[in-house]
Formats: structure tokens, sequence, C-alpha cells
């Protein structure tokens, strides 16, 4: 078993210099901040020894000295991961909070040692470049960092399990591949180390930071750890999870993954054009969770842009099906369009009474459109009903909700809601014709070019398609839509969605 805390760690000096000592003294500051003292003054390093590991003295240099590989640092965190409030024992105890702020503490020290000048085994790149040449800081590699290390994370939470502990310690970023290498489907693993064999190692993806994670190498991730869930029921939720965080540096990096389980059509233009317009004109444009208008940005971001930061639309699934089941749909009754800054939120409504509480702001938002006249903040309160979940309040010193009523934020975005409900009230009585409605109401709100690409929504999807119509773009869309519902395996898998 590999030490990891040793040489001196709490003896405080006047001048530490050295990100090592500051990572030492963090560390202390955190256990000291989070777990409760009964008997002694301080927690010493015998003491967070054995909290982690059961011992008190390893007879080995520290891995938090400067010469540490990666791994010897994930094998702390993982350490610290894994502690129960039962594993607090004697003087020292520790609740569930605090034992989660801990673990949150520890990674964040960790990745600002990892990260910072002061780690000399210069495991990050300090000056990242990708294919078109742009330098990257070092913060950029983060996501690269944070995905192998929880995927490091599973693998080693498995090995212990399948391998009885012969990897304890030992689990490099090699190793870690081959365990899931071992893991691979056959007909998946020939084309694998076929398309790998020009490829850089894994670590280089940080230390040399030349290229994003290829897509070959998150596939064999998300195969990887499917496999572990069929074979560790007990850690299956961890598998998963992990299998969610491949998918989302995917989509951070733009990179096309098979185990994006989306309909072949779910990304074919006049699909995504039938979904956003419908979507857009359904809420007049608004996120309806945070109360606000969709910045036009978001559906013309380019993949330069959203590397840089900028966020891109996002169509969220919302029903309480399993992920690959639920995103089988292609009808818009079964979305909500967000953007990619605040689709997390929505993934907290992933359950019965969520999608119950998204169908009932879907209603109500729908219930304040149709009502005559401008709405107040008053009129909202009457139709939700003062105590509401989706209004922010603070309950036992958390902050829920999302709507704050009394914020100059939601007043200004209030008036934009009324502005738009009245031209959407103008329009339906100016035309018969859905089409015509919608591409007047796009045009008045969506079509200002807008970003690096000096596009927008209606340039992008209709007004660059010079031989199409709106309405046959719509209608194209349609079809692709219906045909894939019409499917019989689709009507199977899905059911009958309320």
């Amino acid at each position: 078993m590999i030490p990891l805390l040793s040489g001196g760690l709490y003896e405080r000096k006047n001048n530490l210099e050295s990100q090592n000592e500051k990572l030492r003294n963090n560390l202390q500051d955190v256990f000291e901040e989070n777990v409760k003292l009964t008997g002694s003054a301080r927690i010493t390093e015998n003491d967070i020894n054995r909290i982690i590991f059961g011992k008190n003295e390893f007879g080995a240099e520290s891995v938090i000295d400067g010469k540490s590989e990666l791994q010897d640092l994930f094998e702390f965190i993982s350490r610290v991961r894994e502690l129960k409030t039962t594993d607090f024992s004697g003087k020292f105890e520790i609740e569930k909070e605090g034992l989660e702020r801990l673990i949150h503490s520890v990674e964040e020290e960790i990745e600002n040692y990892v990260f910072s000048e002061g780690y000399d085994t210069d495991f990050i790149n300090d000056n990242p470049r990708r294919g078109d040449g742009d330098v990257k800081n070092k913060e950029y590699l983060k996501l690269e960092y944070n995905l192998i290390k929880n995927v490091w994370f599973s693998v080693s939470i498995y090995a212990k399990k399948a391998y009885d502990g012969e990897y304890d310690g030992k689990l490099t970023l090699n190793l870690m591949m081959d365990l899931i290498e071992d893991h691979l489907p056959l007909g998946f693993y020939a084309k694998y180390v076929n398309n790998i064999r020009t490829q850089c190692a894994l670590s280089s993806y940080l230390t040399k930071g030349e290229s994003d994670i290829s897509s070959d190498r998150l596939n064999a991730f998300i195969l990887g750890l499917k496999e572990f869930v069929g074979r560790d029921e007990q850690h299956k939720r961890l598998y998963e999870n992990t299998i969610k965080q491949v998918k989302a540096y995917a989509e951070a990096r733009q990179i096309k993954i098979k185990g994006d389980i989306y309909p072949k059509d779910f990304y074919n233009d006049n699909v995504m054009a039938y979904h956003l317009v419908k979507m857009i004109v359904r809420n007049l444009g608004f996120d309806i969770l945070h109360f606000s208008p969709l910045d036009g940005k978001i559906f013309v971001a380019t993949k330069t842009e959203i590397k840089s930061g900028q966020a891109t639309f996002i169509r969220h699934h919302f029903r309480n099906l399993e992920s690959w089941i639920r995103r089988l749909s292609m009808q818009e009754g079964d979305m909500i369009l967000t953007d990619s800054y605040s689709h997390h939120d929505y993934e907290a409504f992933m359950s019965e009474l969520g999608e119950a509480q998204l169908l009932d702001l879907l209603n109500k938002f729908q219930q304040l459109i149709d009502m005559d006249g401008d709405i107040t903040i008053q009129r909202i309160k009457n139709l939700f009903g003062e105590n509401h979940w989706i209004f922010k309040k603070i309950v036992n010193g958390k902050v829920q909700g999302y709507w704050d009523l009394n914020n100059p934020k939601f007043i200004n975005n209030l008036q934009i809601f009324n502005m738009r409900k009245d031209d959407l009230n103008t329009l339906n009585k100016i035309y018969s014709k859905e089409s015509l409605i919608i591409e007047a109401f796009i045009k008045e709100y969506y079509s200002e070019k807008v970003g690096t690409s000096q596009s927008s929504l209606y340039y992008r999807f209709f007004e660059s398609k010079r031989t199409l119509t709106f309405e046959k773009i719509m209608n194209s869309g349609l079809e692709r839509i219906n045909a894939h519902h019409n499917n019989q395996k689709i009507i199977n898998y899905l059911g009958s969605l309320p």
C-alpha cells in the first residue's frame, strides 16, 4: 500500500513557499474544519493516516512530495471518497454533510495542486494546443483531468472487487486502460486496437495536451463501464454516472461517439429546425425553469466558440424513463429547450416527481401565455400558489427553487415575456396557418445575426436553405419524426406517454 501523508505534514513554518507544503497544510485544514475532535487539540498526521488507511506508519516516502505520479494522488482521493462516517471513531466524529464537504474539499485541493506550478512531475502541460494551432492555458485541460480521474476511480473500485485488491496502490493509467480493454466486446476491440495504434498514450492527453481524448477511447470507456455494470450490481450507479461524465465530456469537446444513443435523425437539420421553432413558440423562447429568454447565440455557436465557453442549445428529454429509452423520443412534447449551462439543473428532475413537476410547470407556463392582459407578479402567485416549488426561498439555511419574484432581473424578464406574449397573440389574429405564425415569431426574435459566424437561428435553419420554404422545412422535419415514431420497436419502448 502506498503511504500518502508523511514527512512532517503538520510542521508549520513562517515562510511556506512550496506548493507541496501548501497542500499539506491545506489538507490538514480541511480535516480540522470538518472533523469534530472530542479529546484532542488538533488532528495529527497519524490520525489522518489511521482514518484513511487504518495504519499509523508506512516506512516510505510521501507521495505528496513533488515526485508523485498522478495515479498516486488519485489513490489518495479514492481512499477519501470511500470514507464513511463510521470510519471516524474514538476522539473523532463527522456528520454526513461534513464528510461530503471533506471529500469535495480534498479533491479541490489536490486539483489545485496538480494544476499549480509546484507540481514538479509536470503531469499537466502548461501550454496545450489543438489542431488549429490555438494555444490554451493549463486550465483548459481540467476537462481531461477530471474525466480521467473519474474513470480511474470507477476502474479502481471494480478492480478491488473483481481482482481481490491485486491492483491496490498499483493502478497506473496504462493498467487502467488494460483493464477496460479486457472488458470490451470482441467485435469492437478489434477495430479499437487497430484505430489506436497511431494514437498517443492516455497520459499524453495531459502531458502533451495536443488533442482531445479520441472517440475510440471514449467509446472504450463507455463499453468497458457498461460491462462493469453487468458484473458489479453493487456499484452500478457509480459506473452509470461515470458513463454520463464520458458523454458530457464528448459533448463539451464536440466529439461524436457511438455511446450517443439518440435516433439517427435527431441531429438532422430539418428535425432540429422543427424542434427548435416549435418549442420556442410554445414557451415564447424562454427557459421555463429559470424564467429567462434563450440567447440567440446558442443556436449558432461554432465549435471554436463552444470550446471557448459559449453555451449551445440542448433539447432536454425530461420523461422519467431510462436515459437510453427517453432519448428515443423525437416528439417535442417530451422535451424542454434549454442551454448547455442550465441543462444540469434539469437533470435534478429525473424522477417520477420531477417529471410531474416539469409537466405542471409547462402547463402553468402555457396558462400564463393564454391569459388576457399583462402578467404581473401577483397573477403569477395567484396561479401557482404562494408556496409553489418553483419560487426561490430559503429552507433550513439552503436556497431552494428558481424564480426570484423580487429580483430586478426576473421583473425585467417578465416585461420581455409580456411583450412576446402580446406579439404572439397579435400573430394569431393575423395568420390562420401555424407555419406562418411560427415563422413570423422566429423572424422577430431569432433572426438577428450574432456570434463570430454572424448567423441566426432563422438564417441557419431556414433562410440559408434557399430552395425550401419555411413550411417545407418544418414538414420535412415532422415527416422524419413521424416515421421514427411509427416504428414498432420505438412504440414498444416508449409506450403511451402522457
